[in-house]
């Protein structure tokens, strides 16, 4: 029902195609078992229960797993086919985001990281290359379930990196709420976790972004204080001249002025097919 239709890349013990299943007319991501390893049975054990562990996962966000396959000694299983470039590779075409577009894409990443978290669905820690931008605009997150105990990394960790990943894809003078909330994500105080940063974007998109900053005065711009004062500096450099002005030159008659008073298919229940 399937027909390869290019290679994409190998991904140690499996191989990831494009393919196009004849019988609906759909493209799909096809992950293989490598064949070399299809007469090894702990590999062909642990590749049943990475598809199992894949298949758990339904959130409208997060690439989803159709069916899996043996036949004939062959294993492997097809998933929604992500369209668009993904973080880890936008980067070489210049592609910059936005404060709605970062803002839109941290909710989609935060929602699927809590999704994961209280479904306990043990799953890889987030990377650039799970984050998929698409051409309608919305943002794809990768199946990173897995058949073991979830990485080691915190959540701070994550939004660390998350935070210094993105900052490649904003334009940080056109763009401050966006700037500001991932340089509280990047700082030492920011948020710990999914849901202090969820938080975070909730204030920065009602336009509060003063709740957002830590407490550290480092983190506000020395640029952005200099045009706070600037235009006060001025009016009272002014009023200033004009009074030492006067003083000299006062006159027993006053002078008259003039006055000018910014897709989830549905691919069906996960089965094996014989």
């Amino acid at each position: 029902d399937y027909e390869l239709l290019r290679f994409i890349r190998n991904e140690g013990d499996t191989e990831v195609h494009e393919a196009i299943q004849l019988s609906i007319d759909r493209k799909v991501a096809l992950i293989l078992l490598n064949p070399n390893l299809s007469e090894n049975e702990e590999s062909v054990n642990g590749f049943r229960e990475l598809v199992r562990a894949k298949a758990k996962v339904s959130h409208p966000h997060i690439a989803a797993i159709y069916e899996g396959h043996e036949e004939e000694g062959t294993l492997f299983y097809t998933s929604e086919l992500i369209s668009g470039q993904n973080l880890s590779n936008a980067h070489h075409y210049g592609i910059k985001l936005s404060d709605k577009q970062i803002i839109k894409l941290l909710k989609t990443v935060v929602e699927t990281q809590l999704y994961l978290k209280y479904s306990e669905i043990n799953h890889q820690t987030l990377k650039a290359s799970h984050i998929y931008l698409s051409p309608d605009g919305m943002t794809r997150i990768a199946n990173t379930a897995i058949n073991h105990p979830r990485e080691s990394h915190t959540e701070e960790n994550n939004i660390r990196y998350l935070g210094q990943i993105l900052q490649e894809f904003i334009d940080e003078e056109n763009s401050e709420p966006g700037a500001t909330l991932l340089a509280v994500m990047r700082h030492e105080s920011g948020p710990s976790t999914w849901e202090k940063l969820k938080e975070n974007i909730n204030k920065s998109e009602e336009g509060i972004s003063s709740s957002i900053h830590p407490n550290e005065d480092s983190l506000i711009p020395r640029n952005k204080i200099s045009k706070i004062w600037a235009f006060p500096a001025i009016i009272l450099l002014i009023i200033t001249a004009h009074l030492i002005f006067n003083r000299k030159t006062k006159s027993p008659e006053p002078a008259m002025n003039d006055s000018n008073v910014m897709i989830r298919i549905e691919g069906g229940e996960f089965t094996y097919q014989k």
